[in-house]
């Protein structure tokens, strides 16, 4: 409940895909989440993967960058008897933009999707991909 938990959701179904509300989120200091393994708005880059390059979303990375925001990468799993959730965090990633260029991004967006491997190896039935980010 969205009044009483104080969390919001943000669509991203408006023509700008939510960043401005991010944005304004952001520059409140509030926390923004973002699913960062799937590349809805086709505007992702190719990175490093389970041994093979595949396309990974730059939306997270860029609001972050524009907005002088760190990203905490988040990585939720079952525990060993899979009835209560637990969760790993990565390091802090700072990404930092070279003017409008979302392929500046490409080594922070790695960095996530190495650290994401990482959890996917230690937890290989966590690992839950539901498009094919590896198509050419």
């Amino acid at each position: 409940d969205p009044e009483t938990s104080g969390i919001k959701v943000i669509s991203v179904e408006d023509p700008m895909g939510g960043i401005l509300e991010a944005v304004a989120a952001l520059e409140k200091g509030e926390a923004v989440g973002i699913m960062a393994d799937r590349c809805v708005e086709e505007k992702g880059v190719p990175v490093r993967f389970l041994g093979e390059e595949a396309m990974f979303p730059t939306a997270g990375f860029f609001i972050a960058a524009r907005c002088g925001s760190p990203v905490i990468c988040i990585f939720p799993h079952r525990t060993a008897h899979h009835d209560v959730f637990a969760a790993d965090f990565g390091p802090l990633i700072r990404p930092v933009m070279e003017g409008r260029s979302r392929e500046s991004l490409r080594g922070f967006v790695q960095e996530y999707a190495s650290h994401l491997e990482e959890m996917c190896m230690k937890y290989p039935y966590e690992c839950y991909i539901f498009e094919d980010i590896w198509k050419k």
